[in-house]
């Protein structure tokens, strides 16, 4: 239901323009509904929301990561 009713289609429409022709490894609106997602379902941290996004497939798919890709959709942390 979030995904549907709040209002971001302008918020992605700049973020991908911004992103322009880069890389896309990680679609900006896959990121943006995981995000989301993560808020949802309280997640603590990100990494309790990548880690639920590993396990559970239907998830990244409502979130908008290609299924054909399965785990390897997910975002990877950064190094640091």
């Amino acid at each position: 239901m979030v995904l549907d009713h709040l209002p971001d289609e302008e918020l992605m429409r700049k973020l991908e323009q911004e992103r322009g022709k880069g890389r896309d490894d990680y679609p900006v609106r896959a990121v943006w509904n995981s995000i989301l997602a993560g808020i949802v379902f309280q997640h603590p941290s990100i990494e309790s929301l990548r880690r639920e996004l590993l396990r559970n497939a239907q998830l990244r798919e409502i979130c908008g990561f290609d299924p054909c890709l399965g785990e390897r959709a997910v975002p990877q942390p950064c190094p640091g």
